[in-house]
């Protein structure tokens, strides 16, 4: 199973109109489920790799780049033990008060 956890807030009593409250937590998470397979093949780890760094640099005004010497970036990619999780069942759930 793999947890995602979205956004989380204590909820405080004294926002309440209502005197007798207690705390409480607003929440949002999803589980995965699924066998997760490790990925040997080093062209599908430098795939997902360079999908994730576009996918969160996207956003800035100057991106950073993966444009790193070659010798280096085989190096560390030596180093990620990446993995895909066919998911066979999701299930989420939110409370939001």
């Amino acid at each position: 199973m793999l947890i995602f956890q979205g956004p989380l807030i204590y909820i405080s009593p004294s926002w309440y109109e209502e005197e007798v409250s207690v705390p409480t937590w607003n929440y949002a998470v999803a589980h995965a489920y699924g066998v997760p397979r490790i990925i040997t093949d080093a062209g599908r780890v430098r795939q997902a790799l360079c999908a994730l760094v576009d996918t969160h640099e996207g956003g800035f005004d100057e991106p950073w780049t993966m444009d790193l010497p070659e010798e280096y970036l085989e190096r560390q990619l030596r180093a990620i033990v990446a993995f895909e999780v066919p998911i066979t069942r999701l299930e989420g759930k939110f409370k939001l008060s």
